[in-house]
């Protein structure tokens, strides 16, 4: 979260810079080209988070059946009776 709030710091900074300047963008296709770069920003936001997630449960589980392997050990083998019955 830090990361996002320090992106969108700098793109405040960079729009009220542009805007004190009076720049303009000239063709709708630059505003057509921010969308789809905001698209894909998000897009990989969220590619990153679901990754991030993924790990973070696939290390727990192994660490929890590792526990549960260590705290309930296997119960021994029955043992079977010698000789005729």
């Amino acid at each position: 979260m830090i990361v996002e709030i320090v992106v969108m710091f700098l793109a405040v900074i960079g729009f009220i810079v542009a805007m004190a300047l009076h720049t303009h963008l000239s063709a709708p296709w630059n505003y057509v080209g921010w969308g789809l770069l905001g698209v894909c920003a998000f897009a990989c936001m969220v590619l990153f988070i679901s990754i991030t997630y993924a790990s973070l449960t696939t290390a727990l589980a192994v660490l929890y059946h590792d526990q549960r392997l260590r705290n309930d050990s296997p119960l021994p083998a029955p043992q079977q009776a010698l000789g005729p019955a």
